[in-house]
């Protein structure tokens, strides 16, 4: 997924065993750099509008998908990952707020 600006590309990857969320800029022979190490099962990365925060879909440790919220600057996973809830949009059919944090994100 393309960043809102457009200069940074966020994609997942299995290099490092399972599936991982990078971010790389897009200039060519960029170096990705990855953004999460907890979870085996991360997929669907896409960016907040502002850009600075990328939430996705994981499986934690117990085996349960849910949605995750990562700082794309400061990487600190431990400390800027967070478990966010999730509030379905009409006819259940996309997720239409992340609760609590004022993004609004639709797929």
């Amino acid at each position: 997924a393309w960043s809102p600006t457009g200069d940074r590309l966020t994609f997942v990857s299995n290099r490092s065993g399972s599936p991982q969320i990078y971010v790389t800029p897009a200039v060519a022979d960029a170096q990705p750099t990855r953004l999460t190490f907890q979870g085996n099962y991360n997929q669907s990365p896409a960016w907040s509008p502002q850009g600075d925060k990328i939430v996705f879909t994981g499986r934690d440790e117990r085996l349960i998908y849910d949605l995750f919220l990562v700082d794309v600057e400061t990487r600190s996973i431990d400390a800027h990952i967070r478990r966010l809830r999730m509030k379905l949009g009409p006819a259940r059919r996309h997720i239409e707020t992340i609760v609590g944090l004022g993004y609004r994100f639709v797929k």
